[in-house]
């Protein structure tokens, strides 16, 4: 199928053949007729890509903040790489279309094949021939309504939305700034509503349109008697309400709305523009000043926009879904009408041309522009080829090098493990990612062979000796029961699993087919912690391992504290560290005991602050501090060793001090921040190509994933809880 993506580095724009997405339970397939594009949030992001770095810089203050940052606490080289990373990530556009039902998944009772449907949502409505649409975000267009029309369905709710803020009541006096396709929806939005309305805009052009709407009055910005016309428009008491929804570099639309707005009225902002209110305009008019976030109640709720559980009307009555049905019948009633606002259509293969309208390469006036897509086209779930810029590494020996299929791109493998995988010397065949565009943009960016959207096709390739397995943590224990079960060897990024009976039949499922498993522990191959291991080597006494994690604070939406997503944060994340303990002592785990914090506040986790004591067969001790509550500029990880008369204290992967006899030995990779991913992907393909085991055994992998679940139920019960003696788990 095809799908426009930006490359955000170098701010090219191109309609990619991308793999089709599969259908999921949660949602139905449809296939686009028509999508709108966004002047003000995709126009943005088109001019944003399309500037060079130091543009961007300038433009994104806070973003830079934040690579400051990494390279202060991490490392020039680890700052670099992610900067370079996020600019080379695909951007895909488009938040809003209409078009038919084509699959329905099986949690879906209330649509079928072939309703015609309007769906919405950043990075889910793509501009793309297919998508898959969670059930919340997908409304069934009314028989009258043109599918044309029904794809302004997210402009049109975000416009609503902003009405909605403004708590205007019939008969109401209202100004809008910005007459741009949000202003000009808003404005009929507001006659529909009883309102008299007053528009401004910069062009003379979007003035007229309104007007010709049914808009009552309008001016120009730059006409001298606005603050004077806009009074006696409204009897000389000032607008009920003022709804900016102009993008502007200066507080300029807020000042006037501070001026003209009467006492205690409201000024609403949609547009993008700096929030700086003059205080004795909003201090002694008592003017109350809101902002709206999107299409409504719902928006970045995971529960309600991935998971469909709505909000019950008698209390959320207009969530993000209803306002979209009140969009379409507004538009079936013939109170919206969106036909003079289409300024432009193109095909979907002319996107270049649509999108420089509004980036301002193309100088004519337009307002709204809609892409059209083959109403009639089938698509093909197999695999597509890719076209290989880069060279296969020369191979060593007569042998074939090893064959690799790849599950999931997220932020992670693409900064670290794809390189390292390139670095391997492998055959690299299929890559598999959620949306597709990902598979076929770094696919082709690192050779491989082909990409889709199956993971069956990967499990089914005879050329792929071993599958990486680097999505999101929900699917880990699924996608290695799958290549243990069709004889591939597995590379899983942590965590292996999210439950214990998964663990369970990870280990009978390896023990019945032999397949090698690592998981990606990465930290047990970096230089500095080989060198710490080998300092307290053999060591003739029990040691005391203290790793602390500073780890900043999560929201409890993120997606690492949902339970059945993340995993939370001792499953997701804190079982890396227990791993590396585990390396260093180099014993069996046998009494957990685990305590956190525990905050009244319902955004702070309490897991999220967490200490985890690990007692080993041999005496030692590890303790794991993972804690979010800390100032980030103190660094993130610092491990302690105490033992055989040797301390040694590790910082940040970037500083090294043993102390031993009374003298201090200092390693430092100031630039540099090497936490081991190259080799330990080296180690897995080397393993594979020379038909050995792992040096890290499953079984110690199995053993410190008990500790994580050991750690879970410690923090339920309060108690200490005794780790059984281990399987045969080779």
């Amino acid at each position: 199928m095809k799908q426009i993506l930006q490359n955000f580095k170098t701010g090219a724009l191109e309609v990619h053949e991308v793999p089709a997405p599969l259908l999921q339970a949660h949602g139905v397939l449809v296939r686009t007729h028509y999508s709108v594009i966004s002047a003000g949030t995709e126009g943005g992001t088109v001019r944003l890509a399309r500037k060079n770095l130091l543009e961007k810089a300038r433009s994104r203050p806070d973003l830079v903040h934040k690579v400051l940052a990494v390279a202060k606490n991490d490392g020039v080289m680890a700052a670099y790489q992610a900067v370079t990373s996020n600019l080379d990530s695909p951007v895909p556009l488009g938040y809003s279309l209409a078009g038919d039902v084509v699959e329905v998944g099986t949690q879906i009772g209330d649509f079928k094949v072939g309703d015609r449907v309007a769906c919405f949502g950043s990075m889910i409505a793509n501009h793309s021939e297919l998508n898959f649409i969670p059930r919340n975000l997908c409304v069934r267009v009314p028989a009258n309504v043109d599918l044309r029309h029904a794809a302004f369905c997210m402009i049109g709710a975000i416009a609503l939305n902003g009405v909605r803020r403004a708590g205007i009541e019939i008969g109401s006096n209202v100004l809008v700034i910005g007459l741009g396709l949000i202003g000009q929806i808003t404005a009929q939005l507001l006659k529909a509503s009883g309102c008299r309305v007053f528009g401004l805009d910069l062009d003379p052009s979007k003035v007229a349109l309104a007007r010709q709407c049914g808009m009552e009055a309008g001016m120009l910005r730059s006409e001298a008697n606005v603050s004077e016309a806009i009074l006696a428009f409204s009897d000389g008491l000032g607008v009920d309400a003022t709804i900016i929804t102009a993008a502007a570099p200066t507080a300029d639309p807020i000042e006037l709305a501070g001026v003209v707005t009467r006492q205690r009225g409201r000024v609403v902002a949609l547009g993008r523009l700096p929030y700086e209110l003059p205080r004795d305009e909003y201090l002694f008019k008592e003017i109350d000043f809101v902002t709206t976030l999107a299409f409504g109640p719902g928006v970045n709720d995971p529960n309600y926009e991935t998971r469909g559980f709505d909000y019950p009307a008698a209390f959320v009555r207009w969530s993000g879904n209803r306002n979209i049905q009140a969009v379409l019948n507004l538009i079936s009633g013939g109170q919206l009408n969106l036909e003079p606002l289409v300024t432009h259509q193109f095909a979907l293969e002319q996107a270049n041309k649509a999108f420089a309208l509004l980036s301002g390469e193309n100088k004519e006036p337009s307002v709204a522009v809609l892409l059209q897509y083959d109403a009639q086209k089938q698509f093909s779930r197999a695999p597509i080829a890719l076209k290989t810029h880069q060279q296969e590494p020369q191979k060593s020996s007569a042998k074939a090098l090893p064959g690799i299929g790849l599950i999931g791109a997220g932020s992670h493998a693409v900064s670290f493990l794809l390189k390292a995988i390139d670095a391997a010397g492998v055959e690299k065949r299929g890559i598999v990612t959620a949306g597709g565009f990902k598979g076929k943009w770094y696919g082709e960016k690192y050779g491989f062979a082909y990409a889709a959207a199956d993971p069956q096709d990967l499990f089914a390739d005879a050329a792929i000796d071993a599958v990486f397995v680097l999505s999101r943590h929900d699917n880990h224990a699924e996608m290695t029961l799958r290549a243990l079960d069709h004889g591939k060897d597995v590379f899983v990024e942590k965590p292996l699993c999210l439950k214990s009976d998964e663990l369970d039949a990870i280990v009978a499922a390896q023990a019945r087919h032999g397949g090698r498993v690592m998981v990606g522990y990465n930290r047990r191959f970096a230089p500095l912690g080989i060198k710490l291991k080998a300092c307290f080597a053999g060591h003739a006494q029990p040691i005391s391992v203290h790793y602390r994690m500073n780890a900043g604070f999560r929201p409890a939406k993120h997606w690492l504290h949902d339970p059945e997503a993340g995993g939370g944060l001792i499953l997701g994340e804190a079982v890396h560290f227990i791993d590396f303990i585990q390396f260093l002592v180099g014993a069996r785990p046998v009494k957990v005991f685990a305590q956190s914090l525990h905050s009244p506040s319902h955004d702070i986790i309490d897991a999220d602050n967490v200490v985890i004591n690990v007692q080993f067969a041999d005496g030692s001790i590890g303790v794991m501090s993972y804690l979010s509550n800390g100032d980030k500029a103190m660094g993130r990880e610092r491990i302690e060793v105490f033992g055989d008369n040797i301390t040694a204290v590790l910082e940040d992967w970037r500083s090294l001090v043993i102390s031993k006899n009374g003298k201090k030995q200092k390693t430092t990779h100031a630039i540099v921040q090497d936490k081991g991913f190259n080799p330990e992907v080296a180690e897995f393909i080397n393993a594979i190509a020379q038909g050995r085991a792992l040096d890290a055994g499953f079984a110690e992998t199995v053993a410190g994933m008990r500790v994580a679940f050991a750690a879970l139920e410690s923090l339920r019960s309060g108690h200490v809880v005794d780790l059984p003696e281990p399987e045969q788990e080779a």
